[in-house]
């Protein structure tokens, strides 16, 4: 039987000892392949069951017919048998019958809840390198932060360099003026997140002090950490920004921060953990050791009435944390956004109760469940991978983050985002920013671990509100900054 790594995170990844192939056979046709993968899927689920297999089967069908202007007989209208939809298929000649049932799968697994889906094998080579942090792209990062996905850009800096040709022309820091010739200045975000995902070989960028750079398309890897240095005054912060928690992320930590890190010159460390998506459970424990003061434990805990799920796949697991007093007795500024979730969610919240206070505009994204990878026969058709909701976790037996996050205890007050995202919500109500605004998001049932509290309840210091000056590049990381500054200088954690 295979051993699978259990993960969690909002993109997830995931890694198989031994690759078991599931739905392993042969079908007369591809919708019974279809059905017998989405079967598959219900009965793995943490909540589904094969209550659910009918209604959500037709939904998806429906909606593949309707996208691709597919029409079966009224007779079959309300079945719709395998039968009735093959022979539409034959007729319509708008799409291949493989491409159909890959779009209803995808539709079907995307229903179950918001973080299951389904991978087609032609796109599993480039989900397993996206994973591991490899692009095909243009060397080139930017800093932007929560806000800028909903207001318009005041300004764009460039925040990592990460190819030689790149690297030639621009520095971070470097100002962009315009991309593509469009200014950055009053233009959204989405209007150059665009450029970059499409498949033209070249992008110019106008920077300030240096002109029009056109830089070509390529691949690299994206480190998962970024470190420096931040001197203010008198203090010095050694700076982490963790991008996810991918595989070999922790690796990459202890072989790099000595680099930069001195003890006996830094007052404090600061974890960025803003669009941090989550990633491996084990590498989060990992890292976690490093930081924490004390000792930990994280559980899974698989679907409480398939316990020969659970079993099979070895989702009822413990985790202890062992402290490696890495950072020993220096506080601790975690930044937050709604974007950082799952296994960076724990990492803020195990921290909490320690010398560490928890800086943000809103609190995290509240996402308390895994995924596991399920690699499926390519014997039935179909093929792919399955990416399932298959477990909760929770924080020293009791604490969950899901559907409420992590509060901040030092808010970053946004007056223009909280009124933009306020009509906004009135325009459509169906706007996600956290898991609870999901119709689908698993439930917060503490399923057998006693307690189930959440991890909001548990505050070091009472919530403070913090100003932040945002025409300048990062101003919650100044306010990190600030927020440490105070707490050192009022002998706050030395009494922790």
């Amino acid at each position: 039987m295979a051993a699978v790594l259990c993960l969690i995170g909002v993109v997830s990844c995931s890694r198989v000892a031994e690759e078991e192939r599931h739905v392993d056979q042969e079908f007369a046709n591809l919708c019974l392949a279809y059905e017998a993968i989405a079967m598959f899927s219900l009965s793995n689920h943490i909540e589904k069951t094969s209550d659910d297999f009918a209604l959500l089967r037709s939904n998806a069908l429906r909606q593949s017919l309707e996208k691709n202007m597919i029409k079966v007989s009224e007779s079959e209208s309300s079945q719709l048998s395998c039968e009735s939809i093959e022979q539409a298929l034959e007729k319509s000649g708008n799409v291949t019958k493989k491409a159909f049932y890959i779009q209803t799968l995808e539709g079907f697994v995307s229903s179950l809840d918001p973080h299951s889906r389904y991978v087609s094998e032609d796109r599993y080579e480039d989900y397993k390198n996206y994973q591991k942090n490899k692009r095909k792209s243009y060397g080139v990062t930017f800093d932007f932060h929560f806000r800028n996905h909903f207001l318009p850009l005041k300004e764009l800096s460039v925040k990592e360099v990460l190819t030689d040709e790149a690297k030639r022309y621009l520095a971070a820091g470097d100002h962009v003026l315009a991309i593509n010739n469009i200014p950055i200045k009053d233009h959204y975000l989405k209007d150059f997140s665009e450029m970059f995902e499409d498949q033209k070989s070249t992008i110019t960028l106008e920077v300030e002090d240096k002109g029009k750079i056109t830089l070509g398309r390529t691949d690299y890897n994206i480190p998962p950490i970024r470190f420096k240095v931040l001197d203010d005054d008198d203090q010095r912060y050694f700076y982490i920004g963790l991008r996810n928690f991918g595989e070999g992320m922790t690796d990459y930590f202890e072989k790099h921060y000595g680099s930069l890190y001195n003890k006996n010159t830094t007052d404090g460390v600061i974890v960025d953990l803003r669009g941090n998506p989550g990633g491996l459970l084990l590498e989060s424990i990992r890292f976690l050791s490093h930081l924490t003061q004390q000792r930990l434990s994280v559980q899974t805990v698989g679907p409480i009435n398939k316990p020969q799920v659970s079993a099979r796949y070895s989702l009822n697991r413990n985790y202890i944390v062992e402290p490696k007093s890495t950072f020993q007795d220096l506080p601790i500024g975690i930044q937050i956004d709604p974007n950082t979730a799952s296994a960076a969610e724990i990492l803020a919240a195990a921290l909490k109760p320690t010398k560490a206070v928890i800086v943000g505009y809103d609190r995290t994204f509240g996402k308390g469940n895994g995924q596991q990878s399920l690699r499926l026969s390519t014997r039935n058709g179909l093929g792919g991978t399955l990416n399932l909701t298959m477990f909760r976790y929770y924080l020293n037996a009791e604490d969950t983050p899901q559907l409420h996050g992590v509060e901040p205890e030092a808010k970053i007050s946004d007056p223009e985002l909280e009124a933009f995202l306020q009509n906004l919500r009135k325009e459509d109500p169906s706007l996600i920013i956290h898991e609870s605004d999901y119709e689908n998001a698993i439930s917060i049932k503490p399923n057998s671990i006693p307690g189930g509290k959440l991890l909001s309840e548990n505050h070091t210091l009472e919530q403070k509100t913090f100003t932040c000056d945002f025409s300048r590049s990062d101003c919650e990381l100044d306010t990190t900054i600030m927020v440490l500054d105070f707490l050192n200088k009022s002998s706050y954690f030395e009494a922790l």
